[in-house]
């Protein structure tokens, strides 16, 4: 769960599961941009294997072999996109590791975001949309709090997603943090950052640069055209690759129905199970064990993040899928 969070979310589920549960404090502010938070969640988990997930206990100076534990990894809107990237980079058959993944909202795809005609965000609206967003419900850890340059700190007043009167998550918002989240464009088209695009190609081609900035769109040369004037065709790509080890886990999407990242979480359930057929086709011609996995979404009102409620429901969902064979 992230940082932002707090104690509660992280107590609740492990309540549910009837597990450890560790949260890791990936870093992401302008300090720290991709890929730094991909490497702190990898380096997280190679912990975990370590020194949590069993294998071998030592006692008196004696090892002793013993089962390693399921691991289930879970998280929300950004923190949703790098438990995705782990659970689809970490699930190998032939030992044991990420089994479960539950995520909230998850951002899988920043090729995919365009601006729309509908969506009149004005630079001092981005603006006050990237400090609304930091806090206990942001896209952004605590790091961020004293990382953002003057002219991102707009006097406006703090919105709750969660409130039934707020308005939906604004995609010029979200370019505004893509922006700076990422220092070369090509950071967000790797698959480790944008996991959606393991199972097809970019939404977009890969953008110039100039010295100042980048954008995919220049709406100034496009004569005001929509986005859909940009929007690349997109093809299937093949994942897991055939010869490798990698099982895709017991999945879990939780989409809130008015948030823009909706159609990300959806599809990106369709491509894991249209994957998942595919592989039981091969492991059945090549006479494989079968295995069982469902790839699951769960609709929520409004934007759909998560409380500590929710947290509890979700640990109970993992206590379930963690102890299947």
């Amino acid at each position: 769960m992230p940082r932002w969070k707090g104690a509660t979310y992280s107590d609740e589920l492990a309540q549910g599961a009837n597990a450890t549960v560790v949260r890791i404090d990936y870093k992401l502010s302008f300090e720290y941009p991709y890929p730094i938070p991909v490497h702190t969640v990898l380096a997280g988990y190679d912990w975990i294997m370590k020194n949590l997930a069993g294998g071998n206990v030592t006692s008196k100076g004696l090892t002793t072999p013993t089962e390693l534990s399921n691991i289930g990894v879970c998280g929300e809107l950004i923190g949703g996109s790098l438990a995705a990237m782990l659970a689809l980079t970490e699930c190998h058959e032939d030992r044991k590791g990420i089994t479960a993944a539950a995520v909230g909202n998850p951002l899988v795809d920043w090729t995919g975001l365009f601006p729309h005609e509908s969506d009149h965000t004005s630079d001092s609206q981005e603006a006050g949309l990237v400090r609304r967003t930091h806090g206990d419900l942001s896209f952004l850890p605590d790091p961020y709090k004293g990382g953002l340059p003057r002219r991102l700190l707009p006097h406006q007043k703090t919105i709750s997603f969660n409130t039934p009167s707020s308005d939906p998550l604004p995609i010029g918002g979200l370019l505004q943090i893509r922006r700076h989240y990422f220092r070369k464009p090509e950071s967000y088209f790797d698959p480790f950052a944008s996991p959606l695009l393991f199972f097809r190609t970019p939404s977009a081609e890969l953008p110039r640069e100039s010295p100042a900035n980048y954008t995919i769109i220049d709406q100034s040369e496009k004569g005001g055209d929509s986005a859909e004037s940009v929007n690349k065709r997109r093809s299937p790509r093949k994942y897991p690759p055939t010869d490798s080890n990698l099982l895709l886990p017991w999945m879990r999407v939780d989409v809130g129905k008015e948030n823009v990242l909706q159609d990300q979480g959806l599809e990106f359930v369709e491509l894991m199970r249209r994957s998942f057929r595919r592989s039981r086709v091969e492991r059945s011609a090549s006479a494989q064990k079968e295995v069982h996995r469902t790839f699951e979404v769960v609709e929520r009102e409004g934007m759909g993040l998560w409380d500590a409620k929710d947290a509890l429901e979700i640990g109970q969902w993992f206590g379930e899928v963690l102890r299947k064979r």
